[in-house]
């Protein structure tokens, strides 16, 4: 599972910056920043039972579970995902 996120005011995307890195403002970084510094507190409101840790039964060992949390300048599809 992963999830889109933006902000928006008056119709304009605060996350967007023409000509910055990723053409992602400073907001966004920021945004992103802490998204990534507070995920372990975070993890507590989104994955807050035991079964949300445990491998698939789909065969392949954590094939369908994040293990991972990074941000990406574009989206790469899920051929982009590591697996351990």
């Amino acid at each position: 599972m992963h999830v889109h996120q933006s902000l928006w005011k008056d119709k304009k995307n605060l996350f967007f910056e023409r000509g910055t890195y990723a053409d992602l403002s400073k907001m966004a970084l920021y945004y992103i920043g802490g998204i990534l510094k507070h995920a372990p507190a975070l993890l507590a409101f989104c994955a807050p039972t035991t079964n949300s840790y445990q491998p698939a039964r789909s065969g392949l060992r954590g094939a369908d579970q994040p293990h991972l949390l990074t941000a990406q300048s574009q989206c790469r599809g899920s051929n982009s995902a590591l697996f351990p």
